[in-house]
């Protein structure tokens, strides 16, 4: 039906669940957002400060437009908007339907949640009622325990369960038995019997005696809670609420490894001051326990030696979780240089690492702030911690070894740990419910080269719930998502909520913004592509221009790289070109624009012929009007003017020059990129035994490109293991400084290891001498271990030179946005708004905004795609109460206001010839105000006569 609303349900009110609630509410669609917790913000409301600004920056997801509309308050404390129904406290039931037309059904914890779903483990293992009791306590089920059926009988004879586990052998009465006497004293109660594989047959005759299932040990903590959430929600259901959406977008988060599970070889919950970092965090704060000391959580002393321990519960086979939690390194530095900065009593703060993984273009610079700063960084794995051997001393010792194999000591305060992530219960639940598919460790496995797609069709997932995610990447990803999700709703047919002040106000309010109704995405790889792809997709028409003559940026050389990547490459240039709304515009760049952000009058122009632009190799590419080029004019065309609303940057980028001046006669060395073609086109024989010396941070994490290009790791990694899979007695040896492999891209990490591959750590300023002649390559290093010098003869030597952006600072400018200070897209913020500039009809994706894999690439198109279309949408935008305005009677259009504000948001209209204020660029900062010498520039609320009135009555004093 066209007259319907557009509808989402949102699983999750943390960070990702935020921020796809709000890209739907800001685009005019309704969202449904249910929170098993009695708070959004899940761990961000936790933490007062984040990298790499240790501010708090939440504040900033809040909407650019229509602000009114949605509480401008501190996320920490809460989020309104009219377009969002926020569930808090609040159980999903179930879940069933199609893309268009699901059916949820949810329940208020307060009308019947956990707390009335009594549950009673019988069991004669007291470590089994244990570990029940505590799985079950934390989802708020209440749990009472009994070691014999005797006393289990007992219980049930006093007080009502919901649901009972029960042991089938136990000394005196068995399960079985007890069955029976137990739905003689409570006909409803639901029993699960618990078995050994040996008595399986035992359990299934229980269920014909009216058992409701079975389950075997050992436990799985996710299937016993799975099992009891099952039985919860089938006893609800009936008192449930029920609603229809047109999408869903799972953003359940995960949750930290429990340290004190297992051998807890750090005594946590036994040494009195190892904590975690999330402990830490609050008592950094200066609402925290401490106030605005730092003081030791249980003798109340200062603390003034801190260590921090990275991976416990990551990168940890003994506890099932080899993968790498991606954050908790950049939370360790964090905390490490606030420790050191905000208390000057910590003489000593040490990060005790294996690889100190600062990926991305900015972590590596706050790293070296710490260091700067004092901390220190100590590349050891900890085994274990004992308490201080003396009565009265209350430091830890720690012992470790440094790479030499010399054994270290050092006594410390405090002890902090940082816990990896880990999927949670609830995800399991869902997952297996909706039969999404999951990776090896229960994480949600999106589709290839869908960001955000699962298995499911309607159902999208983003966050943590798809692996270990940081801040910047689950906020990208969650607006990914809200796309995906808008294009289920416009395939339905779904309108969006009207404008209510075009509605109420047509005709009235002449301080209105318009913008263009198209999009201008300039960069024809795989960021552009799909970004053109999903604005087009929603209705708007959209000029895509790219400076070569062919599609498809770096993927065309990495499609034989990336499993599935050349059959995705030629689906998304076919889609491009097919595309009745998309004209393509190659061999053409910007030559100029005019006009306001908004309503840009953008001139493209043809560009002059070189090796860069042209391949006659490549494939015939569709000219602007959509027929083949014109071999004979080179398929050039006049000047084109486009008029567009916003702007996509996806300009890309290349591979850096090597820093090094290379041999003279080295026919052996390769950059990555240059080995990844010769492997792809058989120029190297896999199949004979070759030495091979591949080099990481070959430029990158230096002065001039001071950033993790992030992409290096993965396919040196990649490239070493085709090189084992084409003759496993291949010699590669990887020189690196840290192996950026976050999240799951460890795997292959652990699989490189496992196939042979040397891997040679080295220092800054330490790195390896290459030299080549024509008989090969020679690698001399000293090993870090032996503490002797090393020699390798190698075929080849691959140089990971990393990533270097392709826009440049005057194309930005052209549109009011800027570089930063690494030569990437500079974003309004990195984390809050990571594909914005500071007016949001400026959007960048894919490598001119950041180094990134595919997968980040893809997201990023698809979120800056979401900002467009949320844009394009609305035909009007009008100032909000917190936006400047101007009282045209008293505006002499001196234009001193105009030269002040810092967001350019102020301008006389040409037609009108009064000046107006463009409310999507405007901060509502009152700068503006402050300026004008005749009172003209107000922010409304914020006028004198308020403020005085304020400051009176706080003082309780009359005017």
């Amino acid at each position: 039906m066209t007259d319907q609303i557009g509808k989402t349900l949102v699983i999750g009110g943390g960070i990702s669940g935020i921020r796809a609630s709000l890209d739907l509410a800001q685009a005019g669609y309704q969202v449904l957002l249910l929170e098993q917790s009695d708070r959004v913000g899940g761990l961000l409301s936790q933490l007062d400060t984040q990298f790499p600004t240790s501010t708090c920056g939440m504040c900033r997801m809040l909407p650019m437009m229509e602000r009114d509309r949605v509480d401008q308050q501190c996320l920490r404390r809460g989020l309104s908007h009219d377009n969002i129904e926020i569930c808090v406290s609040t159980d999903l039931i179930s879940l069933k339907g199609d893309p268009g037309n699901f059916s949820v059904s949810f329940l208020s914890q307060t009308d019947g949640g956990r707390d009335d779903c009594p549950v009673l483990v019988v069991d004669d293992e007291k470590i089994v009622r244990d570990s029940m009791k505590e799985w079950l306590s934390e989802e708020g089920y209440p749990v009472q325990t009994a070691d014999s059926a005797a006393e289990a009988l007992n219980l049930l004879a006093e007080g009502s369960f919901k649901v009972m586990l029960t042991d089938i052998k136990m000394p005196g009465m068995d399960g079985v038995t007890l069955l029976t006497r137990a739905k003689e004293i409570q006909p409803d109660l639901a029993v699960v019997m618990m078995t050994a594989y040996a008595a399986v047959d035992t359990a299934v005759e229980a269920m014909k005696q009216g058992a409701l299932d079975y389950l075997v040990k050992p436990f799985d903590p996710d299937a016993v809670l799975q099992m009891v959430d099952r039985i919860f929600k089938d006893a609800v259901a009936e008192n449930a609420r029920k609603d229809t959406v047109d999408a869903v977008i799972l953003a359940s988060g995960a949750t930290f490894f429990q340290p004190n599970l297992g051998i807890n070889p750090y005594g946590y919950g036994r040494i009195p001051g190892v904590v975690t970092n999330l402990e830490f965090e609050r008592m950094l704060s200066h609402a925290g326990p401490g106030g605005m000391d730092l003081v030791h959580p249980v003798t109340g002393r200062p603390v003034t030696r801190i260590a921090w321990f990275q991976c416990v519960g990551s990168r940890d086979i003994q506890t099932g979780t080899p993968f790498c939690s991606s954050t908790c390194c950049m939370i360790s530095v964090k905390q490490s240089l606030l420790a050191k900065t905000m208390y000057p009593q910590v003489t000593e703060a040490c990060v005790f690492y294996m690889d100190l993984r600062t990926w991305g273009k900015a972590s590596d610079d706050y790293a070296r702030q710490a260091k700067k700063a004092g901390v220190r960084f100590v590349r050891a794995r900890v085994h274990s911690l004992a308490p201080g051997l003396k009565e009265n001393d209350t430091g830890i010792p720690v012992v470790w070894l440094d790479p030499s194999g010399d054994r270290r000591e050092s006594l410390f305060d405090l002890v902090v740990l940082a816990p990896g992530q880990h999927p949670d219960a609830f995800l399991s639940g869902f997952a297996k419910d909706q039969e999404l598919t999951t990776d090896d460790w229960g994480f949600v496995r999106p589709e290839p080269f869908l960001s955000g797609h699962t298995n499911r069709p309607g159902i999208f997932v983003c966050g943590g719930a798809t692996g270990p995610r940081d801040i910047h990447d689950s906020v990208t990803g969650a607006s990914a998502a809200a796309l995906s999700a808008m294009q289920v709703m416009a395939s339905a047919g779904r309108q969006t909520v009207q404008n209510p002040e075009k509605t109420e106000s047509t005709g009235l309010r002449s301080d209105g913004v318009s913008l263009f109704p198209g999009a201008l995405v300039i960069g024809g790889g795989i960021a552009g592509m799909a970004a053109a792809l999903a604005i087009a997709d929603q209705g708007f028409d959209v000029d895509l221009v790219e400076k070569t003559d062919h599609l498809g940026g770096n993927l065309v050389w990495l499609q034989t790289a990336i499993e599935g990547a050349g059959s995705f490459l030629e689906e998304q240039t076919a889609a491009v070109q097919g595309h009745d709304r998309i004209r393509i515009h190659t061999r053409t760049c910007v030559a100029d624009t005019m006009g306001r952000p908004g309503q840009w009058n953008t001139r493209l122009t043809p560009v002059k012929d070189t090796a860069e632009n042209t391949d006659a190799d490549r494939p015939e590419q569709l000219a602007e009007n959509g027929s083949p080029p014109d071999k004979s004019s080179g398929g050039k065309s006049p000047d084109v003017q486009v008029r567009h609303g916003v702007v996509v940057l996806a300009v890309g980028g290349a591979e850096a020059s090597p820093d090094r001046p290379l041999p003279d006669n080295g026919p052996g060395i390769y950059t990555q990129q240059q080995f990844q073609q010769a492997l792809d086109q058989d120029a190297i024989d896999t199949g004979s035994p070759l030495h091979v010396a591949m080099f990481q941070c070959q430029g990158s994490r230096e002065p001039g490109r001071d950033y993790c290009s992030r992409i290096c790791c993965p396919r040196s990694l990649d490239q070493a293991l085709r090189l084992k899979a084409g003759h496993p007695d291949s010699r590669v040896v990887i020189f690196y400084r840290d192996m950026m492999t976050p999240g799951l891209s460890e795997s292959a990490y652990t699989e490189a290891r496992k196939a042979g591959v040397v891997f040679v750590p080295y220092e800054p300023g330490n790195t390896p001498e290459l030299a080549a002649d024509n008989t090969g390559c020679r690698v001399n290093w000293t090993d870090p271990i032996l503490g002797r010098a090393m020699e390798m003869a190698a075929d080849y030597a691959v140089l990971a030179t990393g990533i270097q952006p392709g826009l440049s600072r005057d194309l930005a400018r052209l549109f009011g946005a800027d570089l930063d200070r690494s030569g990437f897209f500079d974003q309004a913020d990195i984390k809050w708004r990571p594909v914005e500039a500071m007016d949001p009809r400026v959007l960048a994706c894919g490598i001119c905004l950041e180094p990134g894999n595919l997968a980040l690439t893809l997201a990023s198109a698809r979120a800056a795609a979401a900002k467009a279309v949320s844009l394009l949408s609305r035909e009007t935008f009008f100032p909000g109460k917190d936006t400047a305005r101007v009282r045209s009677a008293f505006c002499s259009l001196c234009q001193i206001c105009i030269d002040a504000c810092p967001f350019n948001a102020r301008f006389i209209d040409p037609e009108t010839r009064t000046l107006k204020v463009d409310p999507l660029a405007c901060q509502g900062c009152g700068i503006c105000a402050a300026a004008c010498p005749s009172g003209a520039a107000v922010v409304t609320d914020r006028s004198l006569a308020p403020m005085i009135k304020t400051i009176h009555a706080v003082l309780n004093q009359p005017l």
